[in-house]
């Protein structure tokens, strides 16, 4: 059994194949050759493709970065690299789960309730370009949009900080939201024209509860 092959067994733990092949969409008789390590009719290595360590990652609520390292998709990046591709994963997980909690806020059902339905229509026309002709924008869709998200489009960001902005203007009864960690948790967040890393964001808290200890 392959590193990775035995990493990803212990992920699954006590849940079935099929269970995992439901929520991952990786087909449960590829999940049970990847985690044997081989093809068990050639014998053959078997490998995942990093594609499939995305769908891992999410079905296990764990860091593509590991896996991409565990099964050897790293050895030959620099560090720097390496750190770049850790914030990133380590950003983007931290997003995702923000805007599941904001859908849950604004989400009733199957559609989203009716005190935000036109702020969410107004974000459907902003992004209107990037979706079918006649197409609503639902909470489904939505979580369907950041499962398989391609963060490197900006649309993608830029639509995430609109759903978390009417979430909570909405919890805190339509006023505007001043909480300033909220809004350095949001995407897209710059000083001077550079992005801030995780760890720009943290020295900042750190230094606002320095001058706010109390």
């Amino acid at each position: 059994m392959s590193e990775i092959g035995k990493f990803l067994k212990e992920l699954r733990g006590q849940r079935s194949l099929r269970e995992i092949e439901k929520v991952s969409g990786v087909s449960h008789t590829y999940l049970s050759s990847l985690e044997k390590g081989a093809d068990p009719r050639t014998g053959k290595e078997r490998k995942p493709t990093t594609e499939t360590l995305e769908k891992l990652a999410k079905a296990y609520n764990h860091s593509y970065f590991d896996l991409l390292e565990r099964a050897g998709y790293l050895a030959d990046i620099s560090e720097d690299e390496k750190e770049r591709l850790l914030v990133n994963d380590e950003y983007q997980s931290s997003i995702e789960k923000m805007l599941d909690d904001a859908l849950k806020a604004i989400t009733k059902g199957e559609d989203f309730i009716d005190e935000v339905k036109d702020e969410v229509e107004n974000v459907q026309k902003k992004y209107d370009n990037y979706f079918e002709e006649d197409e609503i924008l639902t909470p489904e869709m939505l979580k369907k949009i950041v499962l398989y998200a391609d963060w490197n489009q900006e649309w993608i960001w830029n639509l995430a900080t609109d759903i978390l902005l009417i979430s909570r203007n909405y919890i805190s009864n339509g006023k505007t939201v001043t909480e300033l960690t909220t809004f350095l948790n949001l995407p897209g967040i710059t000083y001077k024209n550079n992005s801030l890393s995780k760890e720009d964001r943290n020295r900042i808290v750190v230094m606002l509860n320095a001058l706010f200890p109390e």
